[in-house]
């Protein structure tokens, strides 16, 4: 049974938060096709790709310090149910965090070019390891939290 988290006031507007997910949701699915979609000597492709990851990583690490250190403490406060989901809140915060660093570490790897196989490899597998966590993740919020 899942424990959908509402505390007993007017509901929250939720519109901001909602468009941030779908934004977090389809930009790590978009990043995973653009990397196995992408050629060998890309050189423009490789450069835009990490210009745009940098971005991108930024906007989710900085939505993800907003949660833990505003909007979940106001609701553990607020909403008793809520301690029953923050330990996989936190798991899942800190999975999310190695996974945003593997991407960049992935994406350097790919050098100017884009060129090496292994690399590539390498860049599609964390690409598509982040679009999974933050599409579990982010369906996890939307729905119970």
């Amino acid at each position: 049974m899942t424990t959908t988290l509402r505390s007993a006031g007017a509901p929250p507007d939720l519109t901001r938060l909602t468009v941030v997910h779908r934004a977090m949701r389809s930009g790590g699915a978009r990043l995973a096709t653009a990397v196995a979609r992408m050629d060998e000597g890309g050189a423009d492709r490789v450069s835009a790709l990490a210009r745009w990851y940098r971005g991108f990583r930024s906007e989710v690490h900085e939505h993800l310090r907003l949660e833990d250190e505003r909007l979940f403490p106001a609701l553990a406060e607020e909403v008793p149910s809520f301690a029953d989901h923050a330990e996989r809140i936190e798991h899942e915060h800190r999975q999310l965090g190695r996974a945003l660093a593997r991407v960049g570490a992935a994406l350097d790897e790919l050098g100017p070019t884009g060129a090496d196989p292994a690399a590539r490899a390498a860049a599609v597998d964390a690409t598509r390891e982040l679009a999974g966590l933050l599409g579990r993740h982010v369906g996890f919020e939307d729905a119970d939290i």
